[in-house]
């Protein structure tokens, strides 16, 4: 095996698991490890920060201009992302199925999960350095 490099892909959401894997495969010679847990790749970008996190209805209101993330936590995966301005709140309404900006629907859906997790993250424009044109501009295709 001289020579040959694996690379082993962990993709299991405990970290005990992980660290077990890593423990198991460290003494081996010649073994690249990769555990793939929910830290180590997110599906938001590392500058979005949570603000909201809950089941039922659920709301965020900006403090500034930025980008905003909605996330199932149960089925990984976003649900919607866009930009949203300073002063707008952003509403999750499973009982709707809609997720609204300002009482403007921007998404709908044909069913969203009462009982599932869901997370608000909210991006900065200054944190990414993202133009005020830019964010005008993803405006408008809101």
């Amino acid at each position: 095996m001289d020579g040959i490099r694996f690379i082993v892909r962990v993709a299991v959401g405990s970290t005990l698991c992980c660290q077990l894997a890593r423990t198991a495969l460290a003494g081996l010679p010649h073994i690249q490890t990769l555990a793939a847990d929910k830290k180590d790749d997110p599906i938001v970008p590392k500058t979005a920060r949570l603000y909201a996190d809950g089941r039922g209805d659920l709301s965020f209101k900006a403090t500034r201009d930025g980008y905003v993330y909605v996330v199932d936590h149960h089925d990984e995966k976003i649900m919607f992302e866009g930009p949203i301005d300073n002063g707008e709140t952003i509403l999750v309404a499973p009982t709707r199925n809609v997720i609204e900006i300002d009482g403007h629907r921007v998404k709908r859906f044909k069913d969203i999960s009462n009982k599932h997790v869901h997370h608000i993250y909210f991006e900065r424009d200054s944190d990414v350095g993202r133009s005020k044109k830019e964010h005008d501009r993803l405006r408008k295709d809101r």
